[in-house]
C-alpha cells in the first residue's frame, strides 16, 4: 500500500533536480509526462527511484527502442484505487527489475540513459497501459485520456498527508486564481475560462459559469455583491449571485451566477483591478507614450486608470506617471474609509487617493505598501514606515529602516492597532512590531529560519509569517505562527507545488477564525488549520 509519494530524481523532494519540460502544452502535440534532469553535472547514469511502494508491471531494457529502457510500477492506495508510475529513457543495462517484482518507495528502478535527445528522465503518472510504454506525446490533452500532471500529482499526495490540512482541492486546469470568500459558505475562483464557486467547508464545487474571453484579472467588490472580471481584450464584466428559486440577489451557497453588465475599455493591456470603497472599481493598465523633440524621440510608460461604478458606468479616465519597469500587478493599495489609497513607486508622486471622482495626488515620495489601522494610515516602503496625513496629503517618517531589497518586505495591521513588518535588507531579514503611534515595540531576526519571500497575515488575532521560496522546479511555502509576547516563531507547516509556466502567484488569506486558504502557485487549493495544540 502507498504511504507517501516521493520524486523520482533526488528523493524525497527533488531539491537537486530540475523539471525542464513539463506535462501538457498545446498546439499539435501535448507532452504526456515531465522531463527531469539533475541540477548540476551530467544526468547520464543518475539513479531513478520508485516514487512509492508498488509492483512492477512492465520492465524492458529497450522498451522505447532507440529511446532506451522503460519501467512501469503499479501503486495501490489504502482506498483500493491504483495509479501507474512510468520511468522512460533509462539506461538499458540498469533495467534489472522483472515483472511482478515489488519495490519500495525510494528504491532504485534504473538509471538515466542516452536517448536520441540529451539524457533526461521522462516520468509519467497514468491510470492505464500497465504493460506497454505507449506514446510520449498525444494530439489531445493527456488529462482527458488517462494521464495526470506528474509533479502536481506527487505534491498533492504529499500535502494531503499533512496533519493540519483539512481539505485539498486539486486542479486539473492550466490556471487557477482564487479571488476570496464570496459569502459565508462559498469561495470564488477563476479556472481557465470558468468562474467557479467552491465550498469553504470541504472545497467541493458549488457552481460554475463559463467566461467568454481569457481573463486577465478578477476581483470581488467591496461589499461582496459582485465579481468583476477584466479580459485581455479590454472587456470588463460583472457577475452577480442570484437565488435559483426566484431570481433575486442572494448570498445563498446554492445560488446561481449571472452576468450583471458588460462594458468595453479601450487600450487595455495586462490590466489589474482595485476596489473602490462604494463598490465600484479601478482598472489599471500599462500604456506606452511616445514624444518627439529636437533631441529625438522619447518613450515613457503611463499608468492609465479607469474608474467604473458598481452599475457598469465609466466614471473617469486618467493618466498617472509610472517607471519604465512598472506593471499593473506591482501596485499596492488599501481601502481607508471612503477612498482607495494607492501606493506606487517611481515618479514625483508616489501616493494617490482615489474615489468615484478620480485620483488625487499627494505631494509625497514615499510609495509602497499602504495599510489602514482604523486609527491611522501608514505606508511601508524600502526605507521605512511612514504615517500618512489624509487632511494635509503628506507623510511623516515614523520608523527608519535600512534600504530593503525588492520583494523582501510586507506589512499588516495587528489586532491591537499596531503594525507588523517583515523587512529584508543586505544585512538581515527582520520582523518588526510597531505600536499604533509608529514607535518600536520589538524586533528580531528571522534570517536563520527559512529562505523565501515573506507574506504576513492574521487569523483571529494570531499573526503568521509565510515564506515562499521559488526554486527551479517547485514553489515551497513554510508557515510560522508569531508569538508577539516573547517574541518567537513556531513552525506550523511546510507545503509545496510544481513551478512551471502554467502557474500563477501563490495566494494566501484567512477564511475564518482558525483556517488559512492557500492557492499553491495557481495549481491546488487547500485549507490549513492554524490552531496551536
Amino acid at each position: 500500500m502507498v504511504d507517501l509519494l516521493d520524486f523520482p530524481l533526488d528523493p524525497p523532494d527533488a531539491n537537486n533536480a530540475l523539471l525542464v519540460y513539463a506535462f501538457g502544452g498545446g498546439g499539435t502535440q501535448y507532452h504526456n509526462g515531465d522531463d527531469w534532469v539533475l541540477a548540476r553535472g551530467s544526468s547520464f547514469g543518475a539513479p531513478v527511484h520508485s516514487v512509492g511502494h508498488g509492483q512492477v508491471t512492465y520492465a524492458e531494457p529497450r522498451g522505447w527502442g532507440t529511446d532506451k529502457g522503460v519501467v512501469i510500477v503499479r501503486h495501490i492506495f489504502s482506498d483500493g484505487s491504483t495509479i501507474l508510475s512510468f520511468y522512460g529513457h533509462l539506461d538499458p543495462a540498469s533495467v534489472t527489475l522483472k515483472v511482478g517484482d515489488c519495490v519500495a518507495r525510494g528504491e532504485r528502478v534504473g538509471s538515466i540513459g542516452r536517448p536520441r535527445s540529451p539524457p533526461h528522465l521522462h516520468f509519467e503518472i497514468r491510470s492505464h497501459m500497465a504493460t506497454e510504454p505507449g506514446p510520449g506525446y498525444l494530439s489531445v490533452d493527456p488529462t482527458s485520456a488517462g494521464w495526470e500532471p506528474p509533479a502536481q500529482y506527487i505534491w498533492n499526495n504529499r500535502i494531503a498527508t499533512l496533519p493540519r490540512v483539512q481539505w485539498l482541492r486539486p486542479s486539473s486546469v492550466r490556471s487557477t486564481r482564487v479571488l476570496g470568500r464570496l459569502n459565508q459558505d462559498v469561495l470564488a475562483a477563476i479556472e481557465d475560462k470558468e468562474l467557479i464557486g467552491f465550498s469553504v467547508l470541504d472545497g467541493s464545487l458549488r457552481w460554475r459559469q463559463p467566461i467568454s474571453d481569457t481573463p486577465a484579472d478578477a476581483m470581488i467588490n467591496a461589499d461582496r455583491s459582485l465579481i468583476y472580471i477584466v479580459h485581455e481584450s479590454g472587456g470588463l464584466e460583472a457577475f452577480r449571485l442570484l437565488d435559483a428559486q426566484n431570481g433575486r440577489s442572494s448570498t445563498d451557497s446554492q445560488a446561481t451566477i449571472v452576468s450583471a453588465w458588460k462594458i468595453q475599455l479601450d487600450g487595455v493591456r495586462v490590466p489589474a483591478l482595485m476596489p473602490l470603497a462604494d463598490g465600484g472599481l479601478v482598472v489599471s493598465t500599462r500604456r506606452m507614450a511616445y514624444s518627439r523633440s529636437a533631441e529625438g524621440s522619447d518613450l515613457s510608460v503611463r499608468r492609465h486608470l479607469f474608474g467604473v461604478s458598481a452599475r457598469g458606468r465609466l466614471l473617469w479616465e486618467r493618466d498617472v506617471p509610472a517607471p519604465h519597469d512598472w506593471a499593473p500587478a506591482d501596485d499596492r493599495w488599501a481601502l481607508a474609509d471612503d477612498q482607495l489609497i494607492l501606493g506606487t513607486n517611481g515618479g514625483d508622486v508616489s501616493v494617490w487617493a482615489i474615489d468615484a471622482s478620480g485620483p488625487r495626488a499627494w505631494a509625497v515620495r514615499s510609495g509602497g505598501h499602504p495599510v489602514f489601522t482604523g486609527d491611522g494610515l501608514f505606508i511601508y516602503d524600502q526605507e521605512g514606515v511612514y504615517r500618512l496625513n489624509p487632511a494635509a496629503r503628506s507623510a511623516e517618517l515614523s520608523y527608519a529602516l535600512p534600504r530593503a531589497y525588492p520583494d523582501l518586505g510586507d506589512m499588516v495591521v495587528l489586532p491591537d492597532g499596531g503594525l507588523l513588518v517583515a523587512h529584508g535588507d543586505r544585512y538581515d531579514r527582520r520582523l518588526i512590531v510597531l505600536n499604533n503611534d509608529g514607535s518600536l515595540r520589538w524586533q528580531r531576526s528571522y534570517a536563520h529560519v527559512a529562505p523565501g519571500q515573506p507574506r504576513l497575515l492574521t487569523v483571529d488575532r494570531q499573526p503568521f509569517l509565510l515564506l515562499q521560496n521559488d526554486t527551479a522546479s517547485a514553489t515551497k511555502i513554510a508557515i510560522f505562527a508569531i508569538d508577539l509576547a516573547v517574541p518567537r516563531l513556531t513552525h506550523i507547516s511546510s507545503l509545496g507545488g510544481p513551478r512551471t509556466s502554467r502557474l500563477e502567484d501563490t495566494v494566501a488569506f484567512a477564511i475564518d477564525d482558525d483556517r488559512i486558504l492557500i492557492n499553491l502557485g495557481g495549481a491546488s487549493t487547500l485549507a490549513l488549520d492554524t490552531h496551536l495544540d
